[in-house]
Formats: structure tokens, C-alpha cells, sequence
């Protein structure tokens, strides 16, 4: 039963309009972009980083994982109550909007060696970083959203890093927020 006290329907998530959880434009902001999270215990991770370092918002593709699933929620302390986050219903067109109209500049995240190293990229005053799944990375349509596509620089023989800790690498680099 997994631990299973009770059933039933939980009540429709409220959704959260992009305008309400991006800052306006003119305004510094760093946003973690979800593509395709979907690990329960991974998604729960991108919330826990998203609070550790001041993230404004996380955008989440259709099929990322649902943040406030049971695992999930725990993973993140509880973050997930309480960073904003909006639950894309057509990915291309919330990409679009994030760097068109809203001013955003998309880096995409690869462990290709043809991607800028991190620490090289010059940073926007408004980033969107884009995690996507641990197997197939960013999809097609996010990969053509982004201005370029940088890698976190490993030791030969090492492929990647798990995406939690791919992400808290990449937000510590664009993340302004006030951090002690």
C-alpha cells in the first residue's frame, strides 16, 4: 500500500498565468525550466534548488512530473508549496512567450563537448536555465528556444551528472539572488 492513510480527489491545482510568477520585464530574474522531468525524486530535487537559490519561478513541460505528488513534495522540504511555478499546456508557444515577450534568455543544458563550458557563458540579466530528462536531455522544441547550450566541465570518463545536481551547479552560476 505504500504508505497509503486515505484517498481522494485533489482539488484542481490553481494555475498560475506566466504574468503572474515571471517578473516583468526591466527586472533581473532567474528562472529554472523544466523539460520532460519525469522522476518523482528528480522533480522534487529542481524545487529544493529553485528555493536554495532564489529562483523566481520554474516552468514545467507538459510532461514533467506533477510537483505536488507525494514523493515528489517531500524531496523538495515542502518547496514546492511555495516556490511559483506554471505547468506549461503548450511548450512551444510558453517558450516563445518566455523569450519573446517576456525578455528571456534561454540557456539550454547538454553534455555535448560542442556546448560553451559554464563558466564561460556571460550571464543575462534574465536566464531561464532548461534542465531537461537525465536520458534524452532537452527536446527538440526547447533546444530551439535557446540562445546557446553550455555543459558543466568533468573529469575525462565522467558523462554527466544527475540532474538535480546538474541544476543546483548551473543555478549557483545565474542565479542574483541575495544568498548568505
Amino acid at each position: 500500500h505504500r504508505g497509503v492513510l486515505a484517498c481522494g480527489a485533489r482539488a484542481q491545482v490553481e494555475e498560475r498565468a506566466l504574468e503572474d510568477i515571471v517578473p516583468e520585464p526591466g527586472r533581473n530574474a532567474t528562472l529554472l525550466v523544466c523539460d520532460g522531468i519525469s522522476n518523482i525524486d528528480n522533480m522534487g530535487m529542481m524545487f529544493r534548488n529553485a528555493a536554495a537559490f532564489g529562483v523566481d519561478a520554474v516552468i514545467l513541460s507538459p510532461d514533467s512530473h506533477d510537483p505536488l505528488y507525494r514523493k515528489s513534495l517531500r524531496v523538495s522540504i515542502g518547496h514546492a508549496l511555495r516556490v511559483p511555478w506554471h505547468r506549461s499546456r503548450d511548450w512551444d508557444m510558453t517558450l516563445k512567450r518566455l523569450t519573446d515577450e517576456f525578455g528571456v534568455t534561454l540557456i539550454g543544458t547538454s553534455i555535448k563537448s560542442d556546448s560553451v563550458p559554464l563558466d564561460r557563458i556571460e550571464q543575462p540579466d534574465r536566464v531561464g536555465v532548461v534542465m531537461g530528462s537525465e536520458f534524452a536531455g532537452i527536446g527538440e522544441t526547447s533546444s530551439k528556444h535557446c540562445a546557446t547550450s553550455t555543459r558543466i566541465p568533468m573529469m575525462e570518463g565522467t558523462d554527466s551528472l544527475n540532474v538535480g545536481v546538474a541544476a543546483a551547479v548551473c543555478l549557483h552560476r545565474f542565479s542574483r539572488s541575495n544568498r548568505i
